[in-house]
């Protein structure tokens, strides 16, 4: 991804074939394999998303996708995916239940719920990582604005106790607020990729420079 960020022009290769009644969005690849991704399937009759699976088999179609069950009802998109001594957990947007849970991955290949990171909230683009000691989570309230808010709550274990940080929601604009993909670490410095929302929703990537982030300071700037 620092390499991507990097790079002036970028090779583009469309997976599987453009239909009419559904696309594909918010692809997290699965760590470990080259060929594995999860995403968002919306239905674009029926106006909803779900989580499913796409092994790409080096093609330009994929085999047939594969439903993932995370016992979550209503849309679903953004299956963020991470791992963590040795599991593999999965974050998924769940912003019409409003809650926001973590689930893993079981020896039997199963996803179960292991905990409610936030209820009663309207989490969007859910994204976690971890720095200097604290697990963060990152996320967009939708009942605050669905494009413009940033918000943040952390948590010593990453099954809980979350809190909220004091500062929420920690930047509001429209041009870097909604996560867009994963936090990462590139040499000393911490960067956020986010969704440009100035004029129409996802419209550009903006990557963050993350200069604070302790339980009581939160700051960030953008740098491309």
């Amino acid at each position: 991804l620092s390499e991507a960020m990097r790079s002036q022009h970028l090779p583009v290769r469309w997976i599987g074939k453009r239909r009419g009644t559904q696309y594909w969005a918010d692809p997290f690849g699965v760590p470990g394999s080259k060929d594995e991704i999860y995403c968002e399937e919306f239905d674009l009759k029926r106006n909803v998303g779900r989580i499913v699976r796409l092994k790409l088999n080096g093609s330009a179609e994929p085999d047939p996708p594969e439903h993932v069950d995370l016992g979550l009802a209503g849309h679903l998109s953004y299956p963020y995916l991470f791992p963590h001594e040795g599991a593999l957990y999965c974050v998924a947007e769940s912003a019409q239940s409003r809650r926001c849970v973590l689930n893993r991955l079981d020896e039997g290949g199963r996803w179960a719920q292991v905990a409610v990171i936030l209820d009663n909230t309207e989490v969007a683009d859910p994204t976690i990582f971890r720095h200097q000691g604290y697990f963060w989570l990152a996320y967009t309230d939708v009942s605050l604005g669905a494009f413009d808010n940033l918000c943040l709550c952390y948590a010593s274990n990453l099954l809980g106790p979350w809190h909220a940080h004091p500062q929420n929601p920690v930047k509001i604009d429209h041009q870097s607020p909604r996560p867009a993909g994963a936090v990462i670490k590139d040499g000393d410095e911490l960067l956020r990729v986010a969704q440009v929302c100035k004029s129409g929703y996802g419209q550009a990537i903006a990557v963050n420079r993350i200069l604070h982030c302790t339980p009581t300071l939160y700051r960030e700037e953008v740098i491309r």
